[in-house]
């Protein structure tokens, strides 16, 4: 059961968002449409902030952490050829990146060059 301050607070942040709210309405649609697509945060309007955390899809993607280690420690840690780091690298990833057969094809092209340099090499 909620507390009187847990009450208060809670009516407090409903009234500022309904609040809110009602000064967005009076604005033109085009001016908060526009601030809604290009990413204006909700503050500027008195909402709660609920913009997502920006992702470093370069040096930190969150694929590539999935199972607790990078898929790059674990090919160098088992030194790993380029074509077989490749295997390792599309095969891991392949479920958490949304195009999971494109994946698994990129992962047979470099085992079949894997094969075909090593027969060339016996």
């Amino acid at each position: 059961m909620r507390t009187k301050k847990e009450a208060r607070s809670s009516n407090t942040s409903e009234e500022a968002n309904e609040k809110a709210i009602a000064d967005v309405k009076d604005l033109p649609k085009s001016e908060w449409e526009k601030d809604f697509i290009t990413g204006v945060s909700g503050k500027r309007y008195g909402f709660i902030d609920f913009t997502p955390p920006k992702v470093d899809m370069v040096n930190e993607p969150p694929h590539y952490k999935i199972g607790g280690i990078e898929t790059i420690d674990f090919i160098e840690a088992k030194k790993f050829n380029y074509n077989l780091g490749n295997v390792i690298k599309y095969v891991s990833r392949a479920s958490h990146k949304g195009n999971y057969i494109q994946d698994l094809e990129k992962a047979k092209y470099y085992i079949e060059r894997e094969i075909g340099s090593t027969k060339n090499e016996s």
